[in-house]
């Protein structure tokens, strides 16, 4: 229940915590049963650990106890549980920010991957990816399958989009890359650079709006410088076949 209400920063923080005991799922009536004053009563019962239910259990292990008695309670898996969320978290925000429109794939490279670059950045700067980012790092050794959620739906969906971008700009001659795929991954971590892990682990404030735009153009425009064809390299081939003439 606490996982479906929380904002998703904290639902991670929630599971984190919950991790170091058992969280368990359980099944709850309307307080009340359509009485106002059994209502306030069953309500004064739910702050104290008791849940509603009728016990003389007023401590958390004995409730604990008691829920497990229930035939409707079970376990959850923690790493699921942050399986579920960093999938949702994680391909809600990259969906958008991989998203791109027929008139923008009709842009010239440059502009193209400024607007990309700058909706990835943005993207990563949110703080509930941050903290997801943050979850996937920390937890990477207790809970592989989550950190694995993260990079599936996170950096290998914005490397399959660049990567297909950039292959098409090589066949149409505007760029001279060997591994588009390659390409792609260094391009992303132009973007990331340090600022990234900084917000990551709160060292500094969160770029500006003003400042990631300058951020993705001057990644784009250092990229690109490099990944354009050497126009030496191809007019000394044709001096020498003229020479050979």
């Amino acid at each position: 229940m606490m996982v479906t209400i929380l904002p998703p920063a904290d639902a991670v923080r929630f599971l984190r915590w919950g991790a170091t005991g058992d969280i368990l799922r359980v099944r709850e009536a309307v307080p009340g049963k359509a009485s106002q004053i059994r209502g306030w009563s069953n309500c004064a019962v739910l702050s104290a650990f008791l849940l509603g239910r009728s016990s003389w259990a007023w401590t958390p292990h004995g409730l604990y106890r008691q829920l497990l008695r229930e035939k409707s309670t079970r376990h959850e898996n923690v790493q699921q549980l942050l399986v579920d969320q960093f999938t949702k978290v994680v391909g809600h925000h990259s969906s958008n920010a991989l998203s791109v429109s027929a008139d923008q794939l009709s842009l010239p490279l440059r502009e193209l991957l400024i607007i990309i670059g700058r909706n990835l950045l943005e993207t990563m700067m949110t703080p509930s990816l941050l903290e997801v980012c943050y979850t996937a790092i920390l937890e990477a050794d207790r809970y592989p399958y989550a950190t694995q959620a993260y990079a599936q739906h996170g950096p290998k969906p914005a490397i399959a989009v660049l990567t297909k971008i950039l292959a098409k700009a090589k066949q149409a001659g505007e760029i001279d890359l060997a591994d588009c795929e390659a390409g792609a991954r260094q391009f992303l971590g132009m973007l990331h650079g340090n600022v990234h892990l900084e917000a990551v682990l709160q060292l500094g404030e969160i770029p500006t709006l003003s400042e990631i735009d300058l951020r993705a153009r001057t990644a784009v425009k250092v990229f690109l410088g490099g990944a354009e064809p050497n126009e030496t390299a191809i007019i000394a081939p044709l001096k020498e076949i003229e020479h050979a003439q």
